[in-house]
């Protein structure tokens, strides 16, 4: 009985070092995954505090540490995923506020000048009032609905009167 336990203690400690290396591969694989996506979304890359490669680790740190590295790059595509549906405005743009911004900038989502910026020419006066907390300081670096949202916000207050085009 004795040696059927020590043999079988063995055979799953052989066992988890076979396994490490293939952890230890998929761990690099999120990690460059990751990369590539803190890349397009021009943030600096995730490093790791002690690197899983270093010193031996046990089979539970490299399942642990690939499933903090899935869950980064997850989060990663997720924010690639939303900023690729805000950017998106011919999906979701209506009609009439499509005409607002070509009237105002030709909808020119990146437009800046001394007094209007943005597709739908915001007087800076006008994103500073209604910008929620966390958005750009100005409307040209916004993303399109970002500057879709604030103009909502003037919209609900004050109709389409603070807009000349009006939408016509």
């Amino acid at each position: 009985m004795t040696l059927l336990l020590i043999s079988l203690a063995l055979t799953t400690a052989a066992t988890a070092r076979a396994t490490a290396p293939a952890l230890t591969t998929l761990i690099a694989e999120q990690e460059v995954a990751l990369w590539r996506c803190q890349d397009q979304l021009g943030q600096p890359r995730t490093h790791y505090s002690v690197s899983p490669y270093a010193l031996p680790r046990s089979h539970a740190y490299r399942q642990w540490v690939l499933s903090r590295w899935t869950q980064r790059r997850t989060a990663c595509l997720t924010a690639l995923h939303e900023r690729g549906r805000q950017w998106n405005w011919q999906a979701w743009l209506p009609d009439k506020w499509r005409r607002i911004g070509v009237c105002e900038t030709q909808l020119n989502w990146q437009h800046y000048n001394s007094s209007y910026e943005g597709a739908f020419g915001f007087a800076t006066s006008s994103w500073d009032a209604f910008k929620p907390a966390g958005y750009p300081d100005h409307a040209s670096q916004a993303s399109p609905w970002q500057q879709y949202q604030v103009a909502l916000a003037i919209w609900r207050r004050y109709g389409f009167s603070g807009w000349g085009c009006r939408g016509a």
